[in-house]
């Protein structure tokens, strides 16, 4: 490994991730159903893009994370209160 860095630590997180190579090699990753756009190949800018995804109940299981043709993020994820697969992009 060439380097380890905190990308997010706002609360317990971390579960639930999935990663993805943008078409810099910048890391994106979708976890407790937030998106992380890395502004850099080693996550250390310590300036990353992350929003939230869902948060409406308890969302965010089980994510799966792909870029489109365009390099934008789609999410495949679990609704557990609402019993559902669901889809964002």
């Amino acid at each position: 490994l060439k380097s380890i860095n905190t990308v997010d630590s706002d609360g317990n997180l971390g579960w639930n991730t999935s990663l993805a190579l943008d078409a810099s090699s910048h890391p994106v990753i979708s976890y407790d159903l937030k998106l992380a756009h890395c502004n850099d190949a080693n996550c250390a800018g310590g300036d990353e893009s992350i929003v939230m995804v869902d948060s409406a109940g308890t969302v965010g299981w089980d994510t799966s994370l792909a870029l489109d043709a365009g390099g934008n993020p789609v999410i495949s994820y679990w609704d557990v209160t609402n019993g559902d697969l669901k889809l964002a992009r």
